[in-house]
């Protein structure tokens, strides 16, 4: 198990922060740009981060439901009536 996976499955909202930082530290000399792009995301989003630790709520749900409405939305065009939309939504499942 790396370095990272274990930090974020022994996390709390307690020592979330602190954590996270000192891995930024270590990472941070490491020259990798990937690690730089991610520590400069996470100042920017440092406090929405923080709380995605301390509280377990997420959109999860209503992003499913707005993707399946796009879906829907792309998959209808050209169908000239409700009926033949709904055709097509039974013959794709």
């Amino acid at each position: 198990m790396n370095e990272l996976d274990h930090w974020f499955k022994s996390s709390d909202h307690e020592n979330t922060k602190e954590r996270l930082e000192s891995w930024f530290k270590s990472v941070g000399t490491s020259g990798n740009h990937a690690f730089k792009k991610f520590v400069k995301t996470y100042k920017g989003w440092k406090l929405e981060i923080l709380h995605s630790f301390m509280y377990p709520y997420n959109n999860g749900y209503i992003e499913g439901i707005n993707n399946t409405t796009k879906v829907m939305k792309r998959l209808s065009y050209g169908i000239k009536s409700f009926e033949g939309d709904e055709r097509k939504s039974y013959r794709d499942k």
